[in-house]
Formats: C-alpha cells, sequence, structure tokens
C-alpha cells in the first residue's frame, strides 16, 4: 500500500504459487505416476489485485468522509482438470479473468454509518469460479453498514 497526501491510497497484491501434485497415485487410489508433479486442478496459480482510493472529508455533506474507489482483480488462466489430461485444445482451461470493479463511499462519523454504491465487474466480462461455473456478470450493490461500539 502507498497513501499520497493523506487522501489518495495504492494498494498492489499479487501472488504466485506453485502448488503440485507429489503422490504417484490417482484419485481412485490406483498407482500411477501420470499426475505425479503437475499442478493442482482447480487451483489458480497467478493472480492479483490492485486498487486506488480517493478520500476525503466534507465533498458530500458536512461532517462525512467520501471515499471513491476502484479495483481490478487479475486471475490466469489455469487448468479444470488435471494438467496431464488431454492435449492442445482438448484441455479444459478456466480463462485468463480481468474484473474492474469501482463505488463510492459515504461515511457518517458521528452514527457510526457507512452508505456504498459500488459496481463490480463493471465491463460485465465473463468470469469462472474455481470449477468453471459462470459468475455474474455487471452487478450493481447498496451497502448500508453500522458499526457498533
Amino acid at each position: 500500500s502507498m497513501i499520497y497526501k493523506k487522501e489518495l491510497s495504492f494498494s498492489l497484491n499479487i501472488c504466485w504459487q506453485e502448488l503440485k501434485n507429489i503422490s504417484n497415485y490417482n484419485y481412485d487410489g490406483t498407482f500411477s505416476t501420470l499426475y505425479y508433479n503437475t499442478r493442482l486442478p482447480n487451483t489458480p496459480w497467478l493472480f492479483g489485485q490492485a486498487a486506488i482510493v480517493w478520500a476525503k472529508k466534507d465533498v458530500v455533506l458536512p461532517n462525512t468522509k467520501t471515499e471513491f474507489f476502484g479495483d481490478v482483480y487479475y486471475v490466469h488462466n489455469f487448468f479444470l482438470r488435471p494438467e496431464a489430461d488431454g492435449g492442445g485444445s482438448s484441455k479444459y482451461i478456466i480463462p485468463t479473468q480481468l474484473i474492474p470493479n469501482v463505488g463510492i463511499t459515504e461515511q457518517f462519523e458521528k452514527i457510526h454509518t457507512s452508505l456504498s454504491f459500488e459496481i463490480h465487474n463493471i465491463s460485465d466480462t465473463k468470469s469462472y469460479d474455481n470449477f468453471k461455473v459462470q459468475k455474474p456478470g455487471r452487478t450493481f450493490h447498496l451497502v448500508l453498514r453500522y458499526i457498533l461500539k
């Protein structure tokens, strides 16, 4: 994370993981080296997020803090089934995904409440979970939070 002049902040995180099968047994328990040292299926190996937030007091209403934010999630393509299965175009791959989100939050500090409006997947990009089930496209969210003190 990096903060610029107490109003603008940036964050970036990247994760690369090399998760390999180190077993000499198939999924049904029979001995085989077919899947040995291959990447685990249904598991992304490279993903990350970048975000930017601009926050300032008394922009929309007095005695409140307004935040405008945007972020983007990245997931590199990965295998749906074991890496050793199939070949060429017959491999089952969950495609690379780049999903942008934006929003605005108004924080009412005196009453410990915030109200947010967010648009997830603003580009309406096709996105998938780890089993290639398609997730919703563009969605709109109105969130009211009350903080217990």
